[in-house]
């Protein structure tokens, strides 16, 4: 709880907190100050000097008298002379001027200089520039071009540039009416007739609400039943798109495990496995599911037998993920499958 106290020099109540209870006696610091008037302390062994500039006096401590302390404030110490060799007056004291007038060479204004900068040629940042003023092709503005840049640069920013450079068309959207660009690619494809997704959407499509009849399905399926891409065919589809020449090309960052398992030769196992047991899971005999082939004897230990149609077998997921839920997914054996078939 904070404990209520009186301060010494002007009376005023205040509160402290109970661990400052012994050493709070006055309510601010301007009151601890006037406590010290006329009070000789150890603390004050600097001395009182004049300023140079304003003839005020003022105390100083002997760190400050170290370091050359001769004005009484800030104020004092800016307007000196020393700092402002530019200015008439300070204060009412004429200071003298100790640089020089110079003409610049741009615009031939005379400007004042300091001492140190008496090789200064220019009044300004603008007279430096050497490049020439030129208009925009564009907005006719007028823009700073640099000398090196003058026969290159045409227009004042990069949004004029880009106006004058479109080579295609503004079109009226069929929908909204609203005005908007089109690209020379998209007319040459008959496109640009609507603003946005939203007005291409209102319009009605000639197939909406349009279906095949049963007499059309039914010759479809019948060009297409047993009609199925020979192996050399599949081949040179595959290498068509495989490695480097894979648009998702990524310096072979494919693991060997998934190469093999997305190869043709896995593809062409698979179906022969699926053939051989007539598209029957040989652990609940159904038909019409979604089948697996399983490897009989483990796929990364018996790498001669991978491809081999005698070590595969098929099962349905579900009885599939069964299998390797109960044995696991390393080191499965022909004994395992057939205490799983025969359960």
């Amino acid at each position: 709880m904070p404990i209520e106290k009186e301060c010494l020099t002007c009376g005023k109540k205040f509160f402290v907190k109970p661990y400052y209870k012994n050493k709070a006696k006055f309510c601010s610091h301007p009151c601890y100050s006037k406590s010290l008037v006329g009070i000789s302390s150890k603390k004050k062994t600097g001395k009182y000097i004049i300023c140079k500039l304003c003839d005020k006096k003022f105390w100083i401590q002997p760190n400050e008298e170290k370091d050359g302390r001769k004005f009484c404030s800030s104020k004092c110490y800016h307007d000196s002379p020393s700092l402002n060799i530019g200015r008439k007056y300070v204060r009412k004291k004429i200071i003298e001027k100790s640089g020089i007038y110079i003409k610049c060479e741009t615009c031939k204004k005379t400007f004042y200089t300091y001492p140190y900068q008496k090789d200064r040629r220019f009044c300004s940042m603008n007279c430096t520039k050497t490049g020439i003023y030129k208009k925009c092709k564009n907005c006719s503005k007028e823009f700073w071009a640099k000398k090196c840049h003058k026969d290159e640069k045409k227009f004042c920013c990069k949004k004029c540039a880009d106006e004058c450079s479109k080579t295609g068309e503004y079109n009226k959207c069929k929908i909204c009416g609203k005005n908007f660009y089109v690209t020379k690619a998209r007319l040459k494809n008959n496109g640009g007739k609507y603003c946005s997704i939203k007005c291409s959407a209102k319009v009605p499509s000639w197939n909406r609400g349009l279906h095949q009849s049963e007499k059309a399905k039914e010759k479809n399926r019948k060009a297409h039943v047993g009609k199925h891409l020979s192996i050399e065919t599949r081949i040179k589809i595959g290498n068509a798109s495989r490695g480097e020449k894979n648009y998702n090309w990524k310096n072979g960052v494919t693991s060997k495990n998934e190469i093999i398992r997305k190869s043709l030769d896995y593809k062409l196992w698979r179906e022969a496995v699926f053939a051989r047991d007539n598209y029957v899971c040989q652990k609940t005999q159904e038909r019409g599911k979604k089948l697996h082939s399983h490897h009989i004897q483990n796929f990364s230990d018996f790498i001669e037998l991978r491809f081999e149609v005698s070590n595969g077998i098929t099962l349905s997921k579900q009885s599939h993920i069964e299998f390797h839920k109960i044995y696991g997914k390393q080191n499965n054996t022909r004994e395992q499958l057939d205490k799983f078939i025969n359960q």
